[in-house]
């Protein structure tokens, strides 16, 4: 079991957890983001295809953590993936 705290809640991550994130562009677009972890690794498909000016695509990678960024580049406080198999995609999960 691996527990992070986001947003001032625990998320309790165990083999089988499954989180839906929904994060909407400034146009009001949204940005479909799930999470699933097997109890060794994060699997993570973020869907852009509704972004209107986006690249309209389905990135998938592995990750093996979510780290905690404070003061990061688009908030004071960000979770990111961390350890992926994809060293370019965009690795933000949420962020206050």
């Amino acid at each position: 079991m691996k527990r992070l705290m986001m947003a001032g809640l625990f998320l309790v991550l165990v083999a089988g957890c499954n989180e839906h994130i929904v994060s909407y562009t400034d146009e009001g677009d949204p940005i479909l983001h799930d999470l699933e972890f097997d109890g060794i690794l994060i699997h993570s498909v973020r869907d852009s295809r509704r972004d209107t000016f986006g690249n309209g695509e389905i990135m998938e990678m592995t990750c093996k953590k979510i780290e905690h960024v404070e003061d990061g580049t688009m908030a004071k406080n960000m979770y990111n993936l961390a350890d992926c198999n994809k060293n370019d995609a965009d690795d933000s999960v949420l962020w206050y």
